[in-house]
Formats: structure tokens, C-alpha cells, sequence
């Protein structure tokens, strides 16, 4: 999850009509940037990592982690299906975004990006994955 100083989210908007678990929606999904972890990579090496990789930005500061899940998915080039997934309050300054690091399937799926103020975010009607992500949202902001 990131969290500004100003307190917006950023968001990215996947299209992927390939893989089982996303093809059904067919005008894309939105969710924070994230990935998996590296072997001896800490959950939090892995955010900062994986905000780089998919954004650019380097200057995050990683907060407290605010919920975990574990889901079943699957998804095109990827060979597991089960994910635990840990959701992190970071915060930046940091509004430019730079795709040079981007790989070839992210290159493919990625729609765009966007920065949403708190209440866009509560109030879409996209489709924001999880769809558990704007309840928990107030709980991020309060427990820093």
C-alpha cells in the first residue's frame, strides 16, 4: 500500500484477459504495486524492491504492515497458485513514475497508473483488487 504525505494511493491498472483467475475482468483491475519475495529477502527489502521495480521510485519509507491474506490464483507465466500476500503502509514523496524496469509480462499487462485521493478510491466503482483493500484503508491511516 502506498501512502503519500498527502495521503493518496497509488494504484495500478492491470488488463490481463489471459490468465484464469483475471481474464473475467474484461475492463481490467486495479491494485498496489507488489510482488513476490526473494530468498533471504525481508518482506520489507521486497516492497521496496518491488515499488522500484514496477515504479521507479527509490525514496519510500516501509510503515507497519496493516493485513495479510493468503489467495488462490492463477496467472499467466506463473507457476504457483497459492500467494501470501502482506498489504504495507509506505510513504513517499516521490510522484513520477519510470517503467524502464518493467518485465516483458508486466509490460503486457499494465494499463496505467494512477494516484487516487482517499475518498476516489472509497467511491469507485473500477474494480480495486482486493476488494477488500478500501475498508481497510481508515485502519491505515490511523494506525501510523
Amino acid at each position: 500500500m502506498r501512502l503519500t504525505a498527502t495521503g493518496s494511493v497509488l494504484l495500478i491498472k492491470y488488463l490481463d484477459n489471459h490468465s484464469k483467475s483475471t481474464k473475467e475482468f474484461t475492463d481490467g483491475f486495479w491494485v498496489l504495486p507488489g510482488g513476490g519475495v526473494k530468498k533471504h529477502e525481508t518482506f520489507e527489502e521486497a516492497v521496496k524492491r518491488e515499488i522500484y521495480e514496477e515504479t521507479g521510485i527509490t525514496n519510500v519509507n516501509v510503515k507497519n504492515c496493516v493485513f495479510s491474506r493468503i489467495i488462490h490464483a492463477e496467472l499467466r507465466n506463473i507457476e504457483q497458485n497459492l500467494y501470501y500476500e502482506r498489504y504495507y503502509v509506505v510513504e513517499t514523496d516521490d510522484v513520477e513514475i519510470n517503467i524502464d524496469n518493467l518485465t516483458k509480462n508486466e509490460i503486457e499487462v499494465i494499463n496505467k497508473y494512477k494516484w487516487w485521493s482517499i475518498n476516489e478510491l472509497k467511491q469507485t466503482k473500477d474494480v480495486v483488487l482486493p476488494l477488500s483493500l478500501k475498508m481497510h484503508i481508515d485502519a491505515a491511516l490511523t494506525s501510523n
